[in-house]
This record gives C-alpha cells, structure tokens and sequence, in this order.
C-alpha cells in the first residue's frame, strides 16, 4: 500500500489545493504558447505542491513513458547530452519528453552551464518540458553562490508557491476531508491551520500524521 501523502497525491490542477495564480499562470501559458519547449522553475516550501505540480505538467504534455525524474545532483553533462539526442524527434507515443528535475539547486555549475545551451536547442523547443523544482531556500543557495546562475534562470518561466489566508485554509478542509474519508479522528479546521503552521505548512507532513490523531 502506498504512503497515505502519495494516495492523496492531487492528479490535475482542479485537485490542487490553494495556489490560484500558479494555476491560472499555468493555463494561461498552455492556452498561448504551449508546455512543449518550456522551462518552468517552481519554488516553494518543502511539501507543498513543487513535485505535484511538476508531475501535473509532465502529465498534461507527455505520456507516461516518457517522462523522466531526477535529483538534481544526480544530473551531470552526460545526462543532457542524452536527452538532447532523445529530443530530436518526437516520440511515438505523446507530444514529447518531460524531464524533472527535483532539489534543483543542487546541480553543480557545468550542468547549469550546459542548460543555457540545451534549452535553446532546436530539439528540445520542439520536443522537450522542462521542470525544475525547489525550495525557496535553495533558489537563494542557488544565487548566492558565486556561479552566475541568472542566465539560466532567465530562460526558464517562475511559478512561485506563495502561501496566501485561502490557500492555507484550503489546506487545512482538505485535511478535515481526508480524515473523514478514510476514517481517521477528525478535528476543527481552526486546529488543523495550527497544525500546519507548525510543520511550517508542510501539507505532506500533515497528511502523513493522520493516522496518528487520537480522539
């Protein structure tokens, strides 16, 4: 059976909780110009949504087969190389390929460096999705090392997870709502809002300890 977070696990922007201009940046780019050839660097707290999101996206552009996810220090020059020869034609099944790469800030300087070039690429504007993901604190290692990481990050488009009243008290319904559904003790909305400024609103640390509420 898989973690009580992963079933949970929203499937489609309509699922997400909170986030209302991220999802309204989100279709507004699909709508205009597209996913295939985008690059999108989502940011945000640990455990509220950066993966989700990103998964959504390579979803919403690719077929299962051909999406790719990676720990950003897991990615080296070899890796890009190959999905440069990968992108340069469609594949057979979906639009194209979706590569994410999570914990973001933790590519070293010649992949970043490489990135400039391969996102640029005619076969990756054509048959390619990138999606970066990290914290906000690793967005700011990322700049304040003394590698120039600007243009990297200029080419890519921001979707900022900022944790607003509404999204907050989405969150915490949500919780209200899983614990109904899968039986577990229940609780206000107004403890559930206190929970989650707690765990510094990591909703998939909330979620996880569900099981645990005793009555």
């Amino acid at each position: 059976m898989s973690a009580l977070f992963e079933r949970w696990r929203p499937q489609t922007l309509d699922e997400l909780k909170g986030f209302e201009t991220v999802k309204q940046q989100i279709l507004q780019v699909q709508a205009s110009v597209g996913l295939m050839g985008q690059s999108f660097y989502i940011t945000g707290q640990s455990g509220t949504g950066k993966t989700t999101i990103a998964r959504i996206l390579a979803n919403a552009a690719s077929d299962p087969t051909c999406i790719e996810e990676v720990d950003g220090a897991d990615v080296n020059v070899d890796t890009i190389r190959e999905w440069e020869k990968q992108s340069q034609s469609r594949p057979l099944f979906g639009s194209g390929f979706a590569y994410i790469i999570n914990e973001a800030h933790t590519m070293r300087s010649p992949v970043v460096s490489r990135m400039n070039t391969t996102l640029e690429s005619p076969g990756i504007q054509r048959n390619a999705l990138f999606l970066f993901t990290t914290t906000a604190d690793g967005n700011k290692h990322l700049f304040d090392t003394k590698f120039d990481a600007l243009p990297f990050l200029s080419r890519c488009l921001h979707l900022k997870l900022e944790l607003d009243v509404d999204t907050v008290h989405q969150m915490a319904d949500h919780l209200c709502h899983i614990c109904e559904t899968e039986g577990f003790a229940t609780g206000t909305k107004d403890e559930f809002v206190e929970q989650l400024q707690e765990t510094s609103f990591n909703l998939r640390s909330c979620i996880q300890s569900l099981p645990m509420r005793v009555a």
